[in-house]
């Protein structure tokens, strides 16, 4: 019946595609364009400076052009790859689509306000947030040794943290991106079905902000499993395996928010109570995991890696004499 024919249908366009690609495959690589030749431009030497070089600075306003220039750059890998925007348009395609099949249940019309989108955003677009936080942690952290530049760069006067504290802001950064993009796309859906009463504030207090807080805290672990890790698929794998721990902790008997990283108590919406005291009781569980994220990064800053050593055991010896510092 239908099955059949659907079946069908996909598999005829899968034979589409695979023959697409069949046609435009090719080994060979594509030459490069040449371009006009240049001119034999006249050398001159640089004008030698009389006097001493001027002494570097290490003040707070070296610190701080550090700090954007290097977030600026590290964001610009992430939304300059193609990944990226291949999971952007996988979360909202499934948002959406969560949004206009969840809109009509057994032929009944759904009003779309904004308490309920909210909470389908929560179930359809997280998992992709949680993807960008764990596979970028690993790219950012190990792109200079990738690309074989780790010497070059790591001989310089930068500052460890100059290496982390952007790496980590700028996972932080795209997540937060991705979900202003997810909140654009549920003013979207609710446009569409006719519905103006959009209550922006809820969309910040009871979505991004919650939501911003919850992804910061996997992407410190994130940057924490890499740092620990020799190799950023090992790093991957702890955190899924950290993923895995979450699904089938409840099974096992551990289910205190106490010690389930990034855990808190359920926080019920309603457009009546907005979010009562629930609110309350997980913003202390955020704290109290936000306070346990500077321990994970403080660690990370220890145990970072630099040089040519990526060992563990000789980056936890040095760790004491690394942390007596302020």
């Amino acid at each position: 019946g239908a099955m059949l024919y659907h079946h069908l249908i996909w598999m005829a366009v899968a034979l589409a595609v695979l023959s697409l690609s069949w046609l435009t495959f090719r080994f060979e690589t594509p030459a490069a364009k040449l371009g006009r030749p240049k001119r034999d431009a006249v050398f001159s030497p640089p004008k030698l400076r009389d006097g001493p070089l001027p002494a570097p600075r290490f003040d707070a306003t070296t610190a701080w052009a550090q700090l954007i220039s290097r977030s600026r750059l590290e964001m610009a890998q992430v939304f300059k790859s193609p990944a990226f925007a291949v999971l952007l348009l996988l979360g909202l395609f499934n948002s959406v689509g969560s949004l206009i099949a969840s809109a009509s249940p057994d032929d009944a019309s759904v009003y779309p306000v904004t308490k309920w989108v909210i909470e389908v955003l929560n179930g359809s677009f997280g998992f992709v947030v949680m993807i960008i936080a764990i596979y970028y942690a690993g790219e950012l952290v190990w792109r200079e040794r990738e690309r074989k530049t780790h010497e070059i760069i790591d001989a310089t006067a930068l500052p460890d943290w100059a290496f982390l504290v952007p790496k980590t802001l700028a996972i932080i950064l795209v997540m937060l991106s991705t979900l202003l993009v997810s909140v654009a796309a549920g003013i979207a859906v609710q446009l569409g079905k006719g519905f103006d009463d959009l209550q922006l504030d809820h969309y910040l207090i009871w979505y991004v902000l919650p939501n911003a807080v919850d992804w910061t805290l996997i992407a410190v672990l994130s940057v924490f499993c890499q740092a620990l890790s020799p190799h950023k698929f090992i790093g991957w794998g702890l955190m899924v395996l950290f993923q895995i721990f979450l699904l089938v902790a409840t099974q096992l008997g551990y289910e205190h928010n106490l010690y389930l990283y990034g855990g808190y108590p359920q926080v019920s919406l309603s457009d009546m109570n907005g979010q009562g005291d629930h609110a309350v009781f997980a913003a202390w569980f955020r704290a109290y995991w936000s306070a346990i994220a500077m321990v994970l990064l403080v660690l990370s800053y220890g145990l970072w890696r630099r040089g040519t050593e990526t060992r563990l055991w000789p980056r936890l010896r040095r760790l004491p004499r690394r942390m007596m510092s302020p």
